[in-house]
């Protein structure tokens, strides 16, 4: 039998703690201080997880996935 990979998408949602005056200020503030999501290894390999690097920051992901694509392992 062949093994085939499934892909899908799903949106993620960042959060990002900062103390600041205002609202404009604090997206200033987080556009000069994030540094992106990250691919850490876990689970057998650099695509099983992803992450971030500050204590601040979070990733969370409430949406359902969509399968839309399919290629042959």
């Amino acid at each position: 039998m062949k093994k085939y990979n499934v892909l899908g998408n799903t949106s993620i949602t960042v959060c990002v703690t900062v103390e600041a005056n205002n609202k404009e200020e604090a997206i200033n503030k987080v556009k000069a201080q994030f540094n992106g999501i990250h691919s850490y290894c876990g689970n057998g390999g650099t695509d099983k997880i992803i992450g971030v690097e500050s204590s601040n920051v979070s990733i969370a992901s409430d949406e359902p996935v969509e399968f839309d694509d399919i290629m042959e392992d």
